[in-house]
């Protein structure tokens, strides 16, 4: 296969999209699982973790039309690296947080608008572009099934790595 026919297929953008919706989605679905740990291992409340959940979940939302713009204008793939580059961030610094508003603005701000850069908007909007209309329901269902399969695997692995590790190493 050349190099022109690989860049050609439809394959590489479809399964690349959906590794990233995989992991972008499973690493937020798991935070769940460190609630009692984390809140514990800090002394803070439970309203704290779910104030940074929830702020997270009202940023995504927002910022995903502006993702979508941002990708219409300078392209989906920069959108989605400076998406993957902010989630990053964003989880090092909950990792390390020391301070409830430190954890807040870490995963609440800086993963809801990594989210928004590396979910469902800005990827399925570029395989929508690149994939002929014959096709295009076929890659949006790879995409999300292999979305989707990302995300099933991180529970069990986070679970995995909260048992034997604990939530310390595992974060």
């Amino acid at each position: 296969m050349t190099s022109k026919s690989l860049t050609q297929s439809p394959w590489l953008p479809v399964l690349a999209g959906g590794a990233v919706i995989g992991v972008a989605l499973g690493i937020r679905h798991v935070q769940g699982l460190f609630l009692v740990p984390v809140t514990m291992g800090h002394g803070w409340t439970r309203e704290t973790f779910g104030l940074a959940i929830a702020l997270q979940n009202l940023i995504w939302g927002a910022a995903q039309p502006f993702a979508g713009m941002l990708a219409d204008r300078y392209g989906a793939a920069k959108v989605v690296v400076a998406g993957i580059v902010v989630y990053a961030f964003g989880l090092m610094l909950m990792a390390h947080a020391g301070t409830p508003l430190g954890f807040t603005l870490s995963a609440g701000g800086l993963i809801g608008l990594g989210l928004s850069g590396t979910s469902f908007g800005v990827v399925y909007g570029a395989i929508s572009r690149l994939t002929p209309p014959e096709r295009r329901s076929w890659a949006l269902g790879v995409a999300g099934a292999v979305g989707g399969v990302g995300q099933f695997v991180m529970v069990p692995t986070a679970q995995g790595l909260l048992s034997t590790v604990g939530w310390v190493t595992a974060r």
